[in-house]
């Protein structure tokens, strides 16, 4: 199980905790967080409210892909466009909001438009505790700046995701997938599920999927691959996916919602020096694996230098259909 965290440690205890759960897992459940959860009841509904009642014409006008905003059709992202198993994209539809706050804001459909302010709340929410936990990251490997990492994130890429997986009947696996097996493209990720199971992390030296259930209160947080690079990989941004239901108790409707905590454009993704203790880290990864993990995403070698702008584009262009 991966492990859980308390945002109430302590500055020190809490670094510890993450930089470990970063190195081992690349996920931990986040427990105490400083977020209204009435926000997120509120979300679900509005998820709700979007997916099964908005009119399909209401849903596609909202779509802009040039900007990564609004609504995203079933099958249109293959998060695994290298699995040949799976012809077809992810079993899921979703809707990405971007910050709300600045004027002008991005236009959201009328079944949406109506609780624009606590979508507006939330993703404020998650904004703050993503610069929390990134400075807390800049801490755990000992960076002089602690603010090292969070300056370069302006929230202008970040989105948050409403996501529908539709139901499905049990036994479905093979034909298709709710999510392909990925990692997330930018520093940080916040998850939120609602009930349903499905979510699994890939666990290398154990060879095997491990299940990440819902649990009340408790936000899914996941290193993604700005953060692995920055730190050489030690901390790692881990593959996940979501699988086509086991149980009847699965095959219902799935909802979750996702904070994509990105890095700015202009910012310079190469990899920072380490200390001594985190180079012994390091090495528990072959340096093949890890070339071999940055070419899946993308990156030639680990020496290579590119921005948060260009890594965003050209996983983007690699997933959308």
């Amino acid at each position: 199980m991966i492990p859980s965290i308390s945002y109430t440690l302590s500055s020190k205890n809490f670094s510890e905790a993450l930089l470990e759960a970063a190195t081992d897992y690349g996920f931990f459940y986040l427990t105490d967080a400083p977020i209204d959860w009435k926000l997120v009841d509120e979300a679900w509904k509005s998820s709700d409210n979007f997916f099964l009642h908005a009119s399909q014409e209401e849903k596609l006008v909202s779509r802009d892909r040039e900007g990564h905003t609004g609504y995203t059709a079933f099958q249109e992202e293959k998060l695994d466009p290298n699995n040949t198993t799976i012809s077809q994209g992810d079993f899921k539809e979703s809707f990405y909001i971007a910050q709300l706050s600045p004027k002008p804001r991005q236009t959201l459909p009328p079944t949406l438009e109506k609780d624009h302010k606590s979508l507006e709340q939330l993703f404020e929410a998650c904004r703050l505790i993503c610069g929390t936990i990134l400075e807390a990251f800049a801490q755990s490997i000992d960076l002089d700046d602690q603010q090292y990492f969070s300056s370069k994130h302006t929230a202008f890429h970040d989105r948050l995701r409403l996501i529908h997986y539709p139901p499905t009947d049990v036994g479905q696996e093979g034909s298709s997938i709710r999510a392909g097996a990925h990692t997330d493209y930018g520093s940080i990720t916040l998850l939120f599920q609602h009930q349903v199971s499905g979510l699994q992390v890939w666990r290398e030296n154990e060879g095997k999927w491990l299940d990440v259930a819902p649990q009340p209160h408790a936000i899914v947080v996941n290193v993604a691959d700005a953060l692995e690079f920055w730190t050489s990989g030690v901390m790692q941004s881990v593959q996940h996916r979501v699988v086509m239901p086991r149980t009847d108790d699965e095959a219902v409707s799935r909802f979750s919602i996702a904070y994509f905590c990105q890095p700015d454009d202009d910012a310079i993704l190469a990899p920072k020096p380490l200390q001594e203790h985190l180079v012994k880290i390091q090495r528990k990864r072959s340096q093949e694996q890890y070339e071999r993990e940055l070419k899946r995403k993308g990156i030639s070698s680990p020496s290579a230098r590119l921005t948060g702008g260009q890594h965003l584009q050209s996983r983007l262009k690699a997933s959308y259909t």
